[in-house]
């Protein structure tokens, strides 16, 4: 703010926080819509960040709700401001926050919608590792892009930036599997839904699992108990 303030760019501070914080807004009614624990909402000068501490094994369509409230709340404050004031400055601003938070690269919104789908397809722990993947594969090419096409420095650094969370979420990858695993064991979730499997990595998000190894079959709380009974 500082900084906008002195070279004269203090519109554009104001502009561009009115999307960030409507933005995050949205994900917040969410939230508490479901009754999610909000552990701190983070305010960075081209984003915002909402981090809940609550379980893994949430319902798919409640974290995508979460996930697009953010651009639809947006999206929604940017139609009424520019009812109110037109502004060629912050239609460039809505339209760039909007693509940039929808790409599928951890921690933006786009990594948060890609995870709900492959979920729905994928276990929990195979669907993690593919969003990992994709999130370094569309990073290392938006990066060559820009560089090629833009070389826009201050574009590269926010993009350099971003490869310390695709590294942190590399490095928390068997602990959020152990954390899944834990919140089953604990809280005895109940789901609708079976799956036949033969591994704890085939176990999927709003399923109950029945492992069927040889010819025994076991129930899903016989496995967690065998891993973390002691």
């Amino acid at each position: 703010m500082f900084i906008c303030m002195i070279t004269g760019h203090f519109k554009n501070f104001i502009l561009i926080n009115i999307l960030i914080f409507f933005h995050e807004i949205g994900h917040i009614t969410g939230a508490l819509w479901f009754n999610y624990n909000i552990e701190k909402i983070v305010i960075y000068p081209l984003g915002g960040l909402t981090i809940f501490n609550d379980l893994l094994n949430r319902p798919l369509y409640q974290e995508f709700i979460i996930a697009i409230m953010g651009p639809i709340y947006q999206i929604i404050i940017y139609k009424l401001c520019m009812n109110i004031y037109p502004s060629t400055l912050l239609t460039n601003y809505h339209y760039a926050l909007l693509m940039f938070n929808l790409l599928p690269i951890y921690p933006l919104d786009g990594s948060k919608i890609l995870n709900v789908i492959l979920n729905t397809v994928f276990s929990y722990f195979y669907s993690h590792i593919i969003s990992i993947a994709i999130s370094i594969i569309v990073l290392s090419l938006s990066i060559i892009f820009i560089v090629i096409k833009m070389y826009s420095v201050f574009l590269i650094i926010i993009l350099c930036l971003l490869w310390i969370d695709i590294i942190k979420e590399i490095k928390i990858h068997r602990l959020l599997f152990k954390r899944f695993l834990l919140e089953r064991y604990l809280y005895k979730l109940k789901f609708n839904k079976v799956k036949v499997i033969t591994n704890m990595k085939q176990m999927r998000k709003s399923y109950y699992h029945i492992f069927k190894i040889g010819n025994n079959i076991y129930g899903e709380e016989k496995k967690l108990s065998d891993m973390f009974d002691f």
